[in-house]
């Protein structure tokens, strides 16, 4: 199968000398549904950053093929959008339409191409009615939404999601998995939800202390507490 993501080797140090990434290396097929666990600092974060260059440390990402360096920005930032964990983070506009609207102006697209690609997006996301409200009169469960609309609206083919359904009450965390369920692509996912794990993914691979350690299917990583609690997992 084609490979979507390919990491080898990526080491990331904040200014401060802090190391968040030491050496991570791993292949996504194309459509596969990925999660990276692991506990406050294991470097989630830091990784999804990398896969479209808003940080760059040492080592090599391509993305179906394409190397994640300045020369490419444009069509890596094309092919992987990122949703952040926290939506105010990414939400600007003054209403949600024109946040959604925002990568496919930037992509070329006509303003009416591109408030019709919105209103669209924002339907398949079930916020059809809140096109013309400021994103910050929402609630953050709707914030979250927007939040994925402004990716989905751009026809990314890998979406890397950080932390997608926390915050969520019940309803909220339900849409939120129904919604991602539905979304083609690869999907990479930062999270510390099993229970999103369990029902949507096909493979987890575990972040310890900036390095991957662990790498299998839901049932057998899961289920495996020894390996959890060793790297601050419950």
């Amino acid at each position: 199968m084609t490979t979507a993501v390919s990491a080898e080797g990526i080491k990331y140090a904040y200014p401060d000398g802090t190391l968040a990434l030491d050496g991570v290396s791993f292949d996504i097929r194309e459509g596969e549904r990925v999660a990276f666990v692991g506990a406050n600092g294991a470097g989630k974060s830091t990784l999804l950053l990398t896969l479209n260059g808003v940080l760059k440390g040492e080592g090599t990402v391509r993305i179906h093929g394409v190397a994640v360096e300045a020369r490419n920005m444009k069509a890596v930032r094309r092919m992987v959008g990122i949703v952040f964990q926290n939506p105010d983070d990414q939400l600007f506009c003054p209403t949600a339409l024109d946040d959604v609207m925002f990568g496919p102006l930037n992509m070329g697209l006509s303003r009416n191409d591109a408030m019709a690609k919105a209103e669209k997006t924002l339907a398949d996301v079930g916020l059809s009615d809140v096109g013309g409200k400021s994103p910050f009169h929402l609630s953050h469960g709707q914030k979250k939404r927007v939040a994925m609309a402004t990716v989905l609206s751009m026809d990314c083919r890998v979406l890397a999601l950080d932390e997608p359904t926390s915050g969520l009450d019940p309803k909220g965390r339900k849409e939120a998995i129904k919604l991602m369920g539905g979304l083609s692509g690869s999907l990479i996912v930062a999270t510390h939800d099993f229970g999103l794990v369990r029902e949507l993914c096909d493979r987890v691979i575990i972040l310890s202390k900036g390095k991957n350690v662990a790498d299998g299917t839901p049932s057998v990583i899961l289920s495996d507490s020894v390996l959890l609690a060793e790297h601050g997992l419950e």
